[in-house]
């Protein structure tokens, strides 16, 4: 209770504040009154009375100072006062308030804009039940340098059916869609085709109608579907009366049995899911490794324990069939072979963990170099305040109490300024979602909730201290007499002048660092998009076309399709030639099988090498600006029942046939007995970005191999001007062979190209905005601080000029002066950066981080900056008269 009334009685003493006040004055007055009655008894006069009272009580605002301290009051009341107070002196200067807001504003915003990407993308849960427990799972086999790879039918099986680690396990099928036709124009739709119990894995309900049986696994019952909540909004008008109505997928009737909820989405790099199917699964087949493995564990069971059952699955029934690991023959005990389950959101995000988190970097020094340059805007209208602050204690101000008022001022800036970086930040995520940037997971969930606000709260508070320490720290050691002196005079410490360099040494450095970072991300970027790729990308067109396989159900018919499209579209006015390939270069899309080589057969236990494969019509190599080494194209002559050929790449001929002619070996598939005589060697390309080192290829005729293609494949066109003006021609030609045909997936190659650099391209361009920022900022700061010292040394420049200083010595001593400051920041900054850049190393392409003309450019730069910052002042200095600064003195 006694708390509860000094709380109320605190609370009545914050809005009776003008009572309190009164009756303050009033008992301090009477306190004085008899003081100075006792002095007017011991004979003194009445003046003389008064003065002795008055010293011996002390100062009258001291007195009421401690007592609001003891009565815990000045928290809230001061307070008050110290923002009112902060709001009329930020109008009274607009020009330094608006500097100081933009400033802060910047990097708050971008700090708050970055920590809402890397919340959203790296930091928060994925949005589902229990996503701890969600993991992908895969098949290694690392002792023979091969690449994680999926599952088969029969591996998915077997891990299903003896697995104790997972509550539910799916499977899905890489890649996939299906034309859409009988509702409205033809589509091609984003279809995702999985096992029964993916939606389980999940644990998530339809929103209307049901999810996939077990039973509908089975060829022939798994004719139905289970759309999404925006395909469901888009193409139906969200009507319920959708579940039972049939569609036809790839001329293939489809039934829908139900719709997700809006919440539900599987945030793989593929196209927005249209709908699910079940897939036909035979659980005999062991060849087709085309099943990714997504499972939920059990409570308890940790992935590396899941790792280790699987993995003793995988031996035991690779042991009983050796088809189970796609090898002729059982591993060898002690074969690296075993199986890999991640989790799920590790998988997800693991190729954006370092960009972001050199963006959350490069923000965050930009955040300090924004401190400190405020702080010198602080520390150089606190100078001009001198005066005003010596006053204010010679008047009863205690220390404690200016350095309050200070400290507030402060964090009233950064509030102000951090609330407008959050409007910066907010618009900025916005934009960055809406831009749906390729290679960013998660981007869609990205936004600035409850976790991203704290930290900005936590960024302008901070901020705002680190900003006031040093004003605050330079008004503490201030006496009241020095305080007098130094006002009148508008100038300054050398200590104060000290704490200005340091500052301005201090953004100089972080400035290398980031500057330095930046350089080495740009050299980067520009050796991967100038690499070259193995094609010459300019004047191609691709686009995809997918053929029904109940209207194409033959390689015949495939193959008249394909070659009429081919002759068709060659012939058309400004195209050069045009050819067909099942896997296009720099889209993913990668198929890849064992080979053996003719006299590098694989020994007892061993397992072939895994091959890229193309399957390609005559002039492919022609069309995509691929160099033919050596031998032959494949041709139209290359047809079902003539000798089986192939061409290789000269990646391949270098690690099977490094200083021989490979034209004439044969090759063969791992799971065939039919030889391929290699007629051609062409050169090698590069598949999924241009930084990834070469793959070595295999390209086989279409003419032989029609079946590998799945009925889908991309048709690419090389044109005499530019591509893009052919789509509409090329889409008419499909349509006059198939008017049901959907075409998608329509780029030049150059677009392919950038895509799979556009978000390297972001986040060098944040960058560079960083360091732009980084820089004028270093500049304001040096300049201000050059500023400051030429005011408070007016009369030394003046005496200096009086004893026969030409302007030009005055001229070097600024200058100098405020190159050793810039010099020292500079130096520092790069002896970090050769410490801290080599954690860059991953992310860099044919440079080092280490790299001389990089560091040399940012020095360079830097001190360019600074000694054009310093010139402006140090002209100033030249310009002094002797007369007028010595009267001063």
């Amino acid at each position: 209770m006694g708390n509860l009334r000094e709380l109320a009685a605190r609370i009545r003493g914050i809005f009776g504040k003008s009572r309190l006040e009164r009756e303050l004055d009033e008992e301090l007055r009477s306190h004085v009154d008899m003081l100075v009655e006792e002095n007017l008894r011991k004979g003194m006069s009445l003046d003389e009375a008064r003065c002795a009272g008055r010293r011996s009580f002390g100062g009258v605002e001291q007195t009421k100072e401690a007592y609001r301290d003891q009565r815990g009051l000045p928290i809230v009341e001061t307070l008050i006062q110290d923002i009112r107070y902060g709001f009329r002196l930020l109008r009274k200067n607009p020009g330094f308030t608006a500097i100081a807001l933009v400033t802060l504003a910047l990097c708050i915003g971008a700090n708050t804009a970055i920590f809402s990407v890397v919340s959203g993308v790296l930091l928060r849960p994925l949005p589902y039940h229990e996503p701890d427990r969600l993991v992908r799972f895969m098949q290694s086999y690392a002792q023979r340098g091969l690449s994680p790879w999926n599952m088969s039918q029969m591996n998915f099986a077997v891990y299903r059916e003896q697995s104790n680690s997972f509550e539910a396990l799916a499977a899905i099928s890489v890649g996939g869609g299906a034309n859409l036709t009988g509702v409205g124009e033809p589509e091609r739709i984003a279809v995702t085709r999985v096992t029964a119990d993916f939606f389980n894995v999940f644990e998530v309900e339809p929103l209307v109608g049901r999810t996939f049986r077990l039973e509908e696994e089975t060829p022939g019952k798994n004719g139905v579907c289970v759309l999404s909540y925006s395909f469901w909004q888009r193409r139906f008008g969200g009507d319920a009366a959708v579940v039972g109505r049939t569609l036809l997928l790839n001329e293939i009737p489809t039934e829908v049995i139900g719709v997700m909820p809006e919440s539900f989405d599987f945030p793989e790099r593929w196209p927005a899911v249209t709908l699910w199917t079940p897939i036909a699964l035979n659980p005999q087949k062991a060849n087709g490794f085309f099943l990714r493995g997504i499972g939920r564990l059990r409570r308890g069971v940790s992935p590396a324990e899941a790792e280790a059952e699987t993995t003793a699955i995988m031996w035991s029934s690779a042991n009983q069939n050796p088809g189970f690991a796609g090898s002729a023959s059982a591993p060898p005990p002690g074969a690296d072979m075993k199986t890999l389950v991640t989790p799920l959101k590790k998988v997800i995000t693991a190729d954006s963990e370092k960009p972001l988190a050199v963006l959350l970097c490069a923000s965050g020094l930009l955040l300090l170099i924004g401190c400190a340059n405020v702080a010198n805007l602080l520390l150089a209208k606190g100078t001009l305040r001198t005066r005003e602050i010596a006053v204010r204690m010679a008047l009863g101000a205690t220390p404690n109490r200016i350095v309050r008022q200070l400290l507030t001022e402060s964090l009233l800036l950064a509030m102000i300024g951090g609330a407008t970086g959050a409007m910066l930040a907010w618009w900025g995520v916005r934009l960055l979602v809406r831009l749906g940037i390729e290679g960013v997971p998660r981007l869609g969930e990205v936004r600035l909730d409850a976790t991203v606000l704290v930290f900005s709260l936590t960024a302008i508070v901070v901020t705002g201290l680190l900003c006031g320490l040093a004003p605050a720290r330079q008004a503490y050691s201030l006496g009241v007499e020095a305080g007098l002196r130094e006002g009148a005079r508008g100038s300054t410490k050398a200590g104060h002048r000290r704490t200005n360099g340091m500052l301005v040494g201090a953004q100089f450095a972080l400035s290398v660092l980031l500057l330095v970072g930046v350089g080495l991300l740009l050299r980067s970027f520009q050796n991967l998009v100038t690499t070259h790729t193995g094609f010459r990308p300019e004047s191609v067109l691709a686009m995809t076309v997918s053929l029904p396989d109940k209207k194409y159900d033959s390689d015949e018919r495939f193959l008249q399709f394909s070659q009429s499209l081919v002759e068709r579209v060659g012939s058309l006015p400004g195209v050069v030639r045009a050819a067909t390939v099942d896997g296009l270069p720099m889209t993913g899309d990668d198929n890849a099988d064992g080979f053996v080589v003719e006299g590098n057969e694989p020994g007892p236990g061993d397992v072939a090498p895994v091959l890229s494969v193309r399957v390609v019509t005559p002039g492919y190599f022609e069309t995509m600006g691929i160099t033919l080494l050596r031998g032959r194209d494949v041709g139209d002559a290359d047809r079902e029942g003539s000798q089986l050929v192939a061409l290789v790449d000269e990646t391949l001929a270098r690690r099977f046939w490094p200083n021989e002619d490979p034209v004439g070996e044969r090759i063969r598939y791992s799971w065939s007995n039919d030889w391929m005589t290699i007629v051609g060697l062409v050169g090698g390309i590069k598949d999924d970005e241009p930084g990834d080192a070469p793959k070595s290829h295999v390209y086989l005729p279409n003419g032989q191999w029609p079946s590998q293609n799945n009925n889908r494949f991309y048709l690419v066109t090389r044109t005499a001007g530019d591509p893009a003006a052919a789509i509409s021609a090329v889409r008419g030609q499909i349509q006059e062979i198939d008017r049901d045909l959907p075409v998608y997936s329509i780029q030049t190659m150059t677009q392919a190209i950038e895509k799979t650099v556009q978000s390297q391209q972001l986040t060098n361009r944040l960058l560079v905005g960083f360091a732009a920022i980084a820089v004028m900022l270093a500049a304001a700061g040096i300049y201000g601080v050059m500023s400051l010292n030429v005011n408070s040394r007016v009369q030394e420049f003046g005496i200096r000029t009086a004893l026969g200083a030409a302007p030009g010595d005055v001229l070097r001593l600024v200058l100098g002066s405020g190159m050793r400051l810039a010099g020292a920041g500079i130096a520092l900054g790069a002896v970090g950066a050769l410490w801290l850049m080599r954690l860059l190393e991953n992310l860099l392409f044919e440079v080092k981080p280490t790299d001389a003309p990089t560091f040399t450019a940012a020095i360079l730069l830097l001190a360019a900056v600074a000694l054009l910052a310093c010139y402006v002042p140090a002209r100033r200095a030249t310009r002094v008269d002797p007369v007028v600064a010595l009267r001063n003195e």
